[in-house]
């Protein structure tokens, strides 16, 4: 389960880190302190099914993540339509129910085998080692390189992982 969870992270970081690196180190600021609050309010919603793993695997979970994630499809592709692309950022970084669900299965091996603290815990710890990884990689791809480059790549990448929330589609089935 750890290497599944680690997969799906390693794909949410790219994404993120591609969707958040822009020019100007304002800019970036303000576009990390939405991505923190985004990603605190996600985890604030899905805080209920830390303790209990056994419930990812549920009918009930499966579809509300689907349904879940199709709406953050549907917000992304609004905002990049309507919006005229200037904050179709913000759809494009909204936490998916896959991602929620990676950095769970990674804070219960954190609680599992490297400190004895409880779920919430250890959801903190990997938030802000995963916020720390984002911002350090994004402060970094801003440097060295011009961020705008890319930018049709990282939100059609973005898009694409909206498909991560096909993975409950079993579960939705048994």
């Amino acid at each position: 389960m750890l290497i599944v969870g680690i997969a799906f992270a390693v794909v949410f970081l790219f994404r993120d880190m591609q969707i958040l690196a822009v020019k100007g180190w304002r800019i970036l600021a303000m576009r990390f302190v939405c991505y923190t609050l985004l990603l605190l309010t996600g985890l604030a919603l899905f805080s209920g099914f830390i303790d209990a793993p056994a419930r990812w695997t549920e009918r009930q979970f499966a579809f509300t993540a689907i349904f879940v994630q199709l709406l953050e499809l549907a917000v992304a592709l609004a905002l990049k339509r309507y919006a005229m692309g200037r904050y179709s950022w913000l759809g494009f970084i909204l936490p998916a129910p896959a991602f929620l669900v990676a950095l769970g299965i990674i804070s219960l091996e954190v609680q599992s085998r490297v400190f004895s603290v409880g779920a919430i815990g250890a959801l903190n710890i990997v938030v802000i080692a995963w916020l720390f990884v984002v911002g350090g990689l994004v402060a970094v791809l801003c440097w060295l390189d011009d961020p705008w480059m890319d930018r049709k790549f990282a939100s059609d990448f973005a898009l694409m992982t909206s498909c991560t929330a096909l993975i409950f589609f079993p579960f939705g089935l048994s």
